[in-house]
């Protein structure tokens, strides 16, 4: 009997067919793979897009909220940023500011300035050296003053350009201007540290910086310094650095010195407190940064100070 073993001998048309689909399925998997893969890079990075549109709305609204003009500029020149409050302080035209290049718009800035040498040499320092910091003082030709900070752009770690923002002082610095020239003036007597405390007789009589002074007068027995006072007054500390210097011949630093080493005196000829007590009611820590500033001004210790003092009385 001849039996036939179908499983054994199978259709060599199926056989093909099998053969030729396989290739097929693993093309066809993979492609849908791919398309899955590329669906989820797109709508990532249309996640990525999203938040950054959001920050980058954020930024702006920021930037036009703020009274102060501000621009930043990368490495290679070009315009980052900027609010409108800058496009009005400069007057420039909205086709400069289309173009990104910060080229044109120094060309602008030196039309306006009085004194454009000055201004290309810090230029010069801001291209030499990315990571400086500081202010200036701009006159321009048609009367305004502004005042000009300068601060590294970064991107995370990395400095990538530079940020200047734009305040206009014309009117606080003609006011300055009247009081430095009446100040020279007049012949202001020179303060005498020993006398007790006195406001009136320790600080100069300058009405511009009578806040500064008020402050200083309130809260000198605090531990405070240029920042503090910065903040209270709403000034910048260099800024207010500048003009106490200028107004005065001092520093803030040397007004405080001055406020508590006045009080120490008074202290230390009128009550029996001792030198660690008398430290800490001006404003002193640490009794050896008391003991240090005092020898500075008047050269010798709080003790032998007062020992003198009430000897010679």
């Amino acid at each position: 009997m001849f039996v036939r073993d179908i499983n054994n001998h199978k259709s060599p048309l199926l056989t093909s067919q099998r053969t030729h689909d396989a290739p097929e399925c693993f093309l066809l998997a993979k492609l849908h793979n791919a398309n899955e893969q590329i669906f989820r890079e797109k709508v990532a990075r249309l996640q990525v897009e999203a938040e950054l549109e959001k920050s980058l709305s954020l930024l702006q609204a920021t930037l036009e909220s703020t009274a102060e003009g501000v621009i930043a500029i990368n490495s290679k020149g070009h315009i980052v940023s900027f609010n409108q409050k800058f496009v009005q302080m400069w007057q420039i035209p909205e086709s400069i500011m289309k173009s990104h290049n910060h080229n044109q718009c120094l060309t602008f800035y030196n039309n306006q300035l009085n004194e454009p040498e000055t201004f290309c040499k810090r230029i010069q320092e801001l291209d030499s050296q990315v990571d400086v910091k500081g202010y200036d003082t701009l006159k321009l030709k048609d009367g305004r003053v502004f005042e000009q900070y300068y601060q590294p752009l970064q991107l995370g770690e990395q400095i990538i350009g530079t940020v200047w923002s734009f305040r206009d002082i014309t009117d606080r610095f003609h006011v300055e201007k009247g009081i430095h020239q009446n100040l020279a003036q007049e012949e202001q007597p020179a303060a005498d540290p020993t006398l007790p405390a006195d406001s009136q007789s320790i600080f100069s009589v300058c009405p511009q910086l009578k806040e500064v002074f008020d402050f200083i007068e309130a809260n000198y027995e605090q531990s405070i310094n240029l920042n503090d006072v910065a903040q209270a007054v709403n000034y910048a500390p260099a800024y207010l650095t500048d003009l106490v210097r200028r107004l005065t011949g001092k520093t803030v630093h040397q007004w405080i010195v001055e406020r508590r080493m006045a009080k120490a005196c008074s202290l230390l000829v009128e009550t029996n407190q001792s030198i660690e007590q008398i430290a800490e009611a001006v404003g002193y820590r640490y009794v050896g940064c008391f003991f240090r500033q005092f020898r500075i001004s008047f050269g010798t210790t709080p003790q032998v100070w007062r020992n003198e003092k009430i000897c010679k009385g």
